[in-house]
């Protein structure tokens, strides 16, 4: 969606280079804005911004959306002077990705208030979980109780695309408990292309040759902080320790380089996740209600 469309009495379209700064201090007034809008320019994901205008050419709503790898996408929450302006713009930012053949739409508002909820529910989002954000202080006295087992061994892998480490990421993810909702209408093949998309990385975890799991490392120098962006254990192999001893990996890998801590985020309901990062060592810091629109397929002409 590029052409100007009416939606009395507002102007759609998708939002001209002159605008960007005005969008930007539309969409991200706060100082610590996260995502920063530069980054987000930076992307190498596609990235649309919808405006809405008055009758006097005005800015009076914004909606920011990115089509992520394997049919995923993300929405900034909206920002307007009206809730008809800013229903408008994500819808027509919605719209975008299902042209952009986004299947499932992902939204993390800081703020749910009614008003918040129900532009969002007017926008075919649902409330579907909340993303806990925990930490563990490399600061703090002492490594962690026990490091890994000798025998289980951790290999950096350079292309994860090839077609054995692509099987064994897939394994991994297998009945997950974090968000499955974003899976019922993606393909096998679309999970993992997302899985694999993501920046930072990837490890393998060995017993006696064979893959037991994998684990995906970024390190963030903004924040001095090495994120845990994936975690995964084949289904033959869980409920052994494996999970643990990546855990370790990454702690005794983010002291190693002199970093302030490991962080990770976890479905709320993803109770075995989130025991397994508390009793490693991991604090809560904050929390975030997810927002799923699930878009399908769109219509070819």
């Amino acid at each position: 969606m590029n052409e100007v469309t009416h939606s009395a009495p507002f102007t759609l379209s998708r939002a001209a280079a002159s605008e960007w700064p005005a969008v930007c201090r539309l969409l991200f007034p706060e100082t610590n804005a996260t995502p920063p809008s530069d980054q987000i320019l930076a992307s190498r994901d596609p990235t649309a911004v919808f405006v809405a205008r008055d009758s006097a050419g005005q800015l009076r709503a914004a909606a920011l959306v990115q089509a992520l790898p394997g049919a995923l996408g993300v929405a900034w929450p909206p920002r307007g002077d009206s809730p008809t302006a800013t229903a408008a713009v994500l819808r027509a930012a919605c719209e975008w990705l299902r042209g952009s053949r986004v299947k499932v739409c992902q939204a993390f508002p800081e703020t749910t208030t009614s008003g918040h909820q129900a532009l969002w529910e007017r926008c075919g989002f649902r409330r579907t979980t909340q993303l806990v954000f925990l930490e563990y202080d490399c600061r703090q006295e002492g490594l962690p109780a026990q490091p890994p087992r000798q025998e289980f061994a951790l290999v950096a892998i350079h292309d994860p695309l090839q077609p054995d480490f692509t099987r064994t990421v897939l394994a991994t993810h297998e009945d997950t408990n974090d968000c499955p909702e974003l899976n019922h209408s993606r393909t096998p093949e679309q999970i993992v292309e997302g899985m694999v998309s993501l920046e930072g990385q990837w490890f393998l975890a060995q017993h006696d040759s064979e893959a037991v799991g994998v684990m995906n490392l970024k390190l963030n120098t903004d924040r001095n902080v090495v994120e845990l962006q994936y975690l995964g254990v084949v289904p033959a192999q869980r409920r052994r320790g494996y999970g643990s001893d990546l855990l370790k990996y990454a702690i005794l890998g983010a002291i190693a380089a002199q970093t302030d801590g490991v962080t990770v985020a976890v479905d709320a309901r993803n109770t075995a996740a989130r025991h397994l990062y508390t009793h490693g060592g991991f604090v809560e810091r904050d929390r975030r209600e997810v927002w799923l629109a699930h878009l399908g397929e769109a219509k070819r002409k």
